[in-house]
């Protein structure tokens, strides 16, 4: 091994053995800033949203609407810190155990795979309650400003949950070729 870091020359399988290392160690950092920031936003909408749900009226769409929206960033947030947190300390699961993180990467591909079910799902019951109120007004409206308001909520809301789903999609393929490459470098 050079000074640099570098492996010799003629000895690439240590070159990809430090490659995999710091991708790991890459890998590992961005799980960790990625959760810390959506545990941190997710308890801030837990107090916004609770709050709103002390403040409706009891028993009426919003109430409720708002409540499922808790319990949902309850969930996601559990979701986080419990299972989409790495698995592996440092210590017991150094970057040289190969086979550990193949295993971790994939499983948290798996997990960005499965974002439309765990992440944004549990909030769709919630938002339909909150906008429950608003179909009627859709419907007896003759004005199409109104309509379109509605139209437009139901639009972006649908356009923020596909992107989301798919910047987890395409994060989740990098993570496969990344697993891929651990894989190769084990073998």
């Amino acid at each position: 091994m050079s000074s640099t870091g570098a492996a010799p020359i003629g000895c690439p399988e240590l070159y990809n053995m430090n490659e995999s290392a710091s991708e790991i160690e890459t890998f590992v950092r961005t799980i960790r800033r990625r959760n810390t920031i959506e545990v941190g936003v997710g308890l801030l909408m837990l107090l916004v949203f609770g709050r709103s749900a002390a403040a409706s009226p009891a028993g009426s769409p919003a109430f409720y609407g708002h409540l499922l929206i808790v319990v949902a960033l309850v969930f996601v947030v559990s979701m986080i810190v419990f299972v989409a947190s790495t698995r592996g300390n440092r210590k017991r699961h150094p970057p040289d155990d190969l086979a550990f993180w193949h295993a971790e990467i994939l499983r948290h591909a798996r997990l960005l795979r499965l974002v439309p079910f765990w992440y944004i799902g549990p909030f769709l019951p919630g938002f339909a309650l909150l906008l429950w109120p608003l179909f009627p007004v859709f419907a007896r409206s003759e004005s199409w400003i109104e309509r379109s308001v509605v139209v437009l909520l139901l639009v972006v809301i649908a356009a923020i949950a596909g992107t989301i789903g798919r910047i987890n999609a395409r994060e989740s393929t990098r993570l496969e070729e990344l697993a891929r490459s651990v894989k190769r470098t084990e073998d």
